[in-house]
């Protein structure tokens, strides 16, 4: 398998597993962050960032891009809301409850926890310079509509990235996502995306936060850890930080254990 195809098969797989998050706020302010959908045993969350789901605000995950014309007429609500399940400040992780319907309505998948626990500090330590993935919203290019009869929808495209993995602590990976080429433009459903040009280092990535980082191994796809956002950087860098996928495991598990 060549390097392309290598990068395809990671970033198709991915974008299986990505899903975006709307929260809005009591003033009606709304914010968008990147979602991984995961199962722990028999449970089905959303994983994202704690500062994706402020406090006192309304969670929707997964809303579709639809013209009015394409919404079911049976559908009095398009989004189902969710409920946080837990948040930790220090890891800036959550995890949102979905229901059983989710993938179905939204035609995504979940990963499973357990492909991922032989992922350690160690390992990825002897791996410096391996290629990661990330996968998650493109904030800047979502567009927010409101039909008359009150539904919401989101047009959603997602970004994807390639770049080395450059440090890794037990509690913080960091990788460099400078955007020396496009990697992914679904300009069939986002024609205003049509002749993106790569910048050649950084990128305004608002709505990445919660998305994954992705690598492979043995020809297997792999979670290494949650987005936080942009470490700083020169300007031909684009450092990104992110939450170890073992730290989330450890962690998840203790809270949905108690559920």
């Amino acid at each position: 398998m060549d390097f392309e195809e290598h990068l395809g098969r990671v970033a198709g797989e991915a974008k299986t597993y990505t899903d975006c998050v709307l929260s809005v706020a009591p003033d009606g302010r709304a914010g968008l962050g990147s979602a991984v959908l995961m199962t722990f045993g028999d449970h089905l969350v959303a994983v994202t960032c704690a500062h994706v789901v402020p406090e006192g605000s309304r969670f929707f995950v997964g809303p579709h891009r639809l013209a009015r014309n394409l919404i079911p007429d049976d559908v009095p609500e398009p989004f189902l809301e969710s409920q946080v399940i837990a948040r930790n400040a220090e890891l800036d992780l959550a995890l949102l409850r979905l229901p059983a319907s989710h993938l179905g309505r939204t035609g995504k998948s979940s990963f499973s926890a357990d492909r991922c626990e032989f992922v350690t500090e160690s390992l990825l330590g002897r791996n410096l310079g391996v290629a990661t993935v990330v996968c998650g919203l493109w904030g800047k290019e979502c567009e927010i509509f409101q039909y008359p009869d009150g539904l919401v929808y989101l047009q959603a495209p997602l970004y994807t990235s390639l770049g080395p993995l450059k440090s890794v602590t037990d509690d913080q990976l960091v990788a460099d996502h400078a955007e020396v080429e496009i990697l992914f433009v679904n300009d069939a459903a986002f024609p205003k995306l049509k002749g993106v040009q790569p910048t050649g280092g950084i990128r305004d990535l608002h709505g990445i936060s919660g998305s994954g980082l992705w690598l492979q191994d043995a020809g297997s796809v792999f979670l290494g850890g949650v987005v936080l956002g942009r470490a700083t950087s020169r300007t031909d860098e684009h450092l990104i930080r992110v939450t170890p996928v073992w730290r989330l495991l450890h962690w998840a598990a203790s809270m949905l254990e108690a559920k």
